[in-house]
């Protein structure tokens, strides 16, 4: 703040400091002369720039069912603040109201309460970042919404206008108006967090160099690492008396013995270890990594309490700086000096030292250092570690400390912005709706006539209001049961302590002068499960650095009750899934030995040369004792992103033995499902006993495929009380496992409500080339939010049909890379055996495929006598892999497939070719292919030759199903078609013969145009020609090289092509009012119908009546027998009635008959027993036929119903069977 700066605003104080008047009169004269003292430009003419960005008087538009209203937000910036401005007054009542009144607070809060709704306004284009009201001569209000929201009225901070002569209030005042995300706190401590994990993460590299090396440090002598295998035990609390403190880790998992800690996750690959000389008296001792880990805690810890001041008098640093880096030798003897003063309290120097804890610093070692190591520990040190954010800090010093993830030091990390979208819905919404309740209870009980204070009595039971929901506050428990290193805990327990800090504000209000004890919100209330000790470890130390950052935001420079650090043992380091008694080796039940198996080990093949498995590697295989689900400690709330581990990594990363035990304790768990699913499992049951709340996880997209579906599906079944109450099925995420990339959904599942759940739909994203994707939603209020995580109608009710059965399945697993071999190798085998392999990429790219060598069906034996090269090849290169894989059958019959898919190969014999798709992709399309190619594993397969079928399947109508019903995969959020929920339960049209062959002769068109266009052009790919198609559906003008690719790839004409399709594919299902309209207003209306379709075929088949796809095929028999009846047989088949939902079949006679009353009452036609049996549950014995038969003949004799069987005689033969119809509906026709 230059001289210049400070006169301009001394100028604007003796104008404005202390003016009463009429805020209306004087606000924009008052802003103008700010923008002058802060010398920044001011505001255009209203009305004068489009949009009017910056302005007074800015239009705020609501909108109502029969009109809109506008109002005026009284000073806005678009991306910076929007402001209300009131104005009152010192000695008078003029203006708002006179200073310090209840009448003056009542217009303070109500200009806030008017501001905050105008920053929401939907029509504003973002949430401005700073909301602000101002008091003109006396004060400011301020609000930050960096977060996404600015919290009650309590939550502000009150700026006076004279301290803008301060030169930081005036600077920030100047970010506010130039460059409000400078001030953005996450920014800026993330920011600083990096810079300190850099510092720590050289240290902890240099100490794992040297131990390699053997290079010596001050007094200080390498050995080579030592491991020993020792029982694991539970990551001690920081406050938790100590024991050995020099336990070491062992190598493998499976290693351990004891589990009590329930650690069977924790070490999947090595810890390395670490031997050193203690230096003074010779003697050497085992040092873990882990120990290497704890010592940088420790130094961690000791730098942040420096900078927070619970360290007076930069003992840390000075001692850095003047002792220790000039004399090396001094640092190991005098640090840990420091920390047993730290452990018991004391004096160090000639500073007094709090008691820290009982365990953090006891028995506290430290590493002798050189000093080049001591200058980076000084830079670490330099850091401002107030402002480190717990947030992404456990994080970053897990990669920091850990030699394997070190490298992704610099990768993406979760930001805190992700976090709190999920904390927000789960644990603060129902917390600051009680809040709002007691803020309007509040208003109720101060109510008192005007120019009057409340009494003292109103304030009394208003103050109880207050202190009773901030003791609700205080008993609050959160759990997370995957907790990692505490983000999600931190996060929580930082908005609590916001919203402990409003309350706490508006009892100042509300009270006055009041007396705020040592009660608060504490660590204790934040619960965690986590199966690795660093980890766990670092979550508890990441908790209290939060919680320590707020006490000083409290009560300034006071210091904490002592210890500082408490023994809570709120962080568990344990299995959260699986609880058992130990583990011990398998043994072989018939042989009596050890069992074992491949560890992985890969060796070079004597003949090939190639990487296979090295059969004398061999690890023990050990078994669960008394395995038994884990049990999760009471908590209020439960919010958790726990470990992403497919089906497909599962075994790798768990383990068989591991697996095994799980699949055994929870036996209704879809053996197929993800990991992840187990948490949702367990805490739906939780939610189910009313143990929690409500609960959110993070899970993969995943989430929405058919076996983690079912887990949703059936969790709420079990519990109907439970619904999915929020949802985002498809977000970006960083996964904490490897900073990778990833798409996630976000589920929180409570208690039915009286309001609608909401669903959240990403609608843009885009990259702020920092640590996030900048997120754009849609929001949907829904009457459920279904399993599949959609709204609007069920697509999870919607039954798999038999006309669609036996001719959609997967492509062929191989189980072994040695099977495929490129065509110019062809002269090398027996081309009998030999066939093109198609795979994804291969059809996407309109390229050859390999060639793969198939034995299907014969047997070893005559394999190798009639194809002896072939199977001389898969002896070397397919054999050494399936000697060691799981699978017996693949084992047994190593020269085949390892999914021979016998069903398949039936289906497409005596076609010429098939269709196929990609089970995953961007967009979704359907080729034909030769019948001779063998489709990959990753390809869907419908085994129909007819382009009808093809034509159906790339309609508009096909696509929009597929995509609702199917799931999202992998970072690229590509499409996965799913057999069973995309094509079985699809209802196909029945079309007249005209209209069958045009969509035939337009699915013919569709894929020969396609192949045309990559036979002339070799680089045009389907994705290309998609991607181009979706920009000109898009209206996306075409630059100059979307026009060439267009003349090459003429995707006009594949769209042409297109449109003619969907429309004839309307028409056959007599949609034709659907023609011509944009698929964002029709595809909610084609899924409704296709589900009401699908349950008229699904009743129709419980009559008998199937539509088959292929009826050669499919059921050959009844076309023989159809065949027959042609020929003059008389067989009458059951009238086909207008099908409703499968109903239970009431237990009951009289439940009965009201039943079967109401089914004919709401349905048209004629019924014979045999229908009405089919429309309910369970199998139709005689005993539930002569039950109709008898309500039948009741309801007749009361008139309800009608044999209508003589009176439709002339319309058809006589077969013996008895028609009924309802009266009523008889009458009508």
């Amino acid at each position: 703040m230059n001289a210049a700066q400070s006169k301009r605003v001394e100028d604007f104080l003796d104008k404005w400091l202390g003016s009463e008047g009429n805020e209306r009169a004087n606000y924009q004269t008052f802003f103008g002369d700010l923008c002058v003292a802060l010398d920044v430009p001011e505001p255009p003419p209203k009305g004068s720039v489009e949009g009017d960005r910056y302005c007074f008087d800015k239009n705020i538009k609501f909108y109502g069912e029969k009109a809109e209203t506008t109002r005026f937000a009284d000073f806005y910036k678009e991306g910076h603040f929007l402001i209300e401005a009131k104005q009152g007054s010192t000695n008078s009542a003029k203006g708002h109201g006179k200073r310090g009144t209840k009448g003056y607070r009542d217009a303070m809060q109500q200009a806030f309460n008017q501001a905050k709704s105008y920053a929401y306004n939907r029509m504003l284009p973002s949430l401005p970042p700073f909301l602000i009201t101002c008091d003109i001569g006396s004060h400011f209000e301020v609000w930050e919404g960096f977060s996404g929201e600015y919290g009650s009225y309590g939550a502000r901070q009150q700026i006076n206008l004279q301290d803008l002569a301060q030169p930081d209030i005036f600077d920030r005042f100047v970010a506010i108006f130039t460059d409000p995300q400078s001030l953005n706190p996450e920014k800026y401590r993330a920011r600083v967090t990096r810079e300190v994990a850099a510092e720590l993460a050289k240290l902890s590299r240099w100490l794992e160099d040297n131990a390699r090396s053997g290079e010596s440090m001050v007094g200080v002598r390498l050995k080579p690492p030592l491991v020993v295998q020792s029982p694991p035990t539970r990551t001690k609390s920081l406050g938790e008396p100590s024991g050995d403190t020099k336990s070491v880790v062992s190598t493998r998992r499976n290693a351990k013995t004891d589990s009590k800690s329930q650690s069977a996750k924790a070490d999947f690959a090595p810890r390395a270890s670490i031997s050193i000389d203690g230096g003074i008296d010779g003697e050497s001792s085992p040092v873990s990594a882990h120990e290497v880990a704890n010592f940088l805690m420790r130094c961690i810890f000791t730098m942040f309490a420096e900078d927070v001041e619970l360290l007076k008098g930069e003992v840390f640093t000075k001692a850095l700086r003047e002792r220790w880096i000039p004399h090396p030798q001094l640092f190991k003897p005098e640090i840990e000096q420091l920390w047993q003063t730290m452990n018991t309290g004391g004096t160090f120097g000639f500073e007094r030292v709090l008691r820290f804890n009982g365990s953090f610093f006891e028995e506290a070692t430290a590493f002798d250092l050189p000093k080049e190591q001591l200058e980076v520990l000084y830079a670490a040190a330099a850091k401002d570690w107030s402002q480190v954010e717990p947030a992404i800090f456990g994080t970053l010093l897990e990669r920091a400390l850990e030699k394997k993830e070190r490298s992704r030091l610099g990768a993406h990390y979760t930001p805190r912005s992700y976090v709190e979208r999920l904390v927000r819905p789960v644990v603060m919404e129902p917390l600051r709706q009680q809040w709002d309740e007691i803020e309007l209870e509040l208003k109720r009980l101060l109510e008192t006539a005007a120019g009057k204070e409340p009494t003292a009595a109103q304030r009394k039971q208003a103050t109880q209001e207050i202190q009773d929901f901030l003791t609700q506050l205080r008993q609050v428990k959160i759990l997370d049961p995957a907790c990692g290193t505490g983000n999600f805990l931190y996060v929580t327990l930082d908005l609590l302590k916001g919203l402990e800090q409003e309350a706490t504000a508006r009892l100042v209000d509300v009270a006055g002068e009041v007396q705020l004890g040592l009660e608060q919100i504490n660590p204790a209330q934040f619960l965690g499960i986590e199966i690795n000790p660093r980890a766990a470890a670092i979550a508890e130390l990441v908790i209290w650095i939060g919680y320590l950052q707020w006490y000083f935001k409290r009560y300034g420079n006071a210091a904490p009750p002592e210890p500082v650090l408490q023994a809570f043992g709120n962080i568990e380091c344990r299995d959260a899934v699986l609880a058992y008694d130990g583990m011990e080796p398998d043994l072989d039940a018939k042989t009596g030995e050890i069992r074992s198996r491949w560890g992985g080990r890969m060796m070079k093949h004597p003949v090939t040369g190639e990487d296979v498995p090295d059969p004398s590697d061999r690890v023990i295989i050990y078994k669960y004792l008394n395995p038994r689900a884990a049990e999760w400690p009471k908590a209020d709330y439960l919010v958790s992103n726990p470990p992403f581990i497919g089906k497909s990594r599962r075994r790798a990363a768990l383990g068989d033995e591991y697996l095994e035990a799980l699949f055994k304790v929870y036996p209704t768990m879809p053996e197929g499902c993800d990991f992840v699913m187990y948490w949702w499992f367990l805490a739906a049951k939780l939610l189910g006993q009313n143990k929690v709340i409500q609960a959110g996880l993070i899970t993969t997209n995943s989430i929405t495929q058919v076996l983690n579906r079912k887990v949703i599906d059936n969790s709420l079944q079990e519990n109907r009380e439970n619904e999915i109450i929020w949802a985002i099925p498809n977000h970006p995420w960083v996964d904490s496992s490897g900073g990778a990339d990833v798409r996630v959904a976000m589920t929180v599942i409570g208690k039915k409500q009286s309001i609608q759940p909401i669903l959240l739909q990403i609608i843009n994203e885009k990259w702020n080339g920092e640590d996030e994707v900048k997120t754009d939603f849609s929001r949907q209020l829904v009457d459920k939010i279904h399993a599949d995580l959609r709204g609007g109608c069920d697509l999870v009710k919607a039954k798999a049909l038999r006309s669609n059965d036996s001719i959609c399945s997967v492509g062929l697993v191989l189980f072994g890379k040695g099977f495929l071999f490129e065509r110019d190798n062809l002269n090398h085998f027996e081309p009998e055996v030999c066939h093109p392999f198609l795979s994804g990429r291969d059809l996407i790219n309109g390229v050859m495929p390999d060639l793969v060598i198939d034995f299907y069906p014969l047997s070893e034996d005559q394999a190798r006598n009639k194809f002896p090269r072939a199977f001389q090849h898969l002896l070397e290169y397919v054999k050494p892999q399936r000697d060691l894989i799981r699978d017996p059958g693949s084992r047994k019959k190593w020269w085949r497939f390892g999914r021979d898919k016998s069903e398949l190969r039936s289906a497409i014999t005596n076609l010429n070719r098939y269709v196929v798709t990609l089970e995953v992709s961007k967009y979704r399309n359907f080729f034909f292919v030769s019948s001779d190619i063998r489709p990959d594993h990753k390809l869907i397969v419908v085994a129909s030759d007819d382009a009808f079928i093809l034509g159906i399947l790339s309609s508009k109508t096909h696509i929009i199903w597929s995509d609702a019903a199917g799931s999202r995969h992998g970072v690229g959020n590509d499409l996965v078609y799913n057999k069973t929920r995309c094509f079985d339960p699809f209802p196909f049209p029945d079309p007249t013969p005209e209209q069958k062959q045009k969509i035939r002769e337009l699915g013919d068109r569709l894929d020969s145009h396609r192949k045309q266009v990559q036979a002339a052009y070799p680089d045009i790919t389907i994705t290309g020609m998609y991607n181009l198609l979706e920009k000109l559906r898009a209206g996306t003008p075409f630059s100059d090289i979307d026009r060439a690719y267009n003349n090459r790839a003429l995707v006009s004409t594949l769209n042409q092509i297109h449109d003619e399709l969907d429309k004839a594919v309307f028409e056959a299902y007599g949609w034709q009012d659907l023609s011509g309209k944009p698929t964002a207003e029709i595809d909610e209306t084609i899924l409704e119908r296709l589900v009401a379709l699908n349950a008229e075929r699904a009743a129709e088949e419980r009559n008998g009546h199937i539509r088959w796809l292929r009826p050669e095929y499919q059921a050959p028999a009844q076309v023989q027998s159809t065949q027959i009846a042609l020929t003059g047989i008389d067989v009458e088949p059951e009238t086909v009635v207008v099908p409703v939902e499968q109903q239970k079949w009431p237990p009951l006679p009289k439940a009965q008959l009201a039943a079967i009353r109401d089914l004919l009452r709401t349905s048209s036609g004629e019924w014979t027993v045999a229908q009405i049996a089919n429309q309910f549950t369970g199998k139709n014995t005689q005993k539930k036929l002569d039950a109709i038969s008898e309500n039948l003949d009741r309801l007749e004799w009361f008139g309800v119903v009608i044999d209508s069987t003589e009176s439709t005689l002339r319309e058809r033969e006589d077969t013996g069977i008895t028609y009924w119809q309802y009266a009523e509906l008889q009458q009508t026709a």
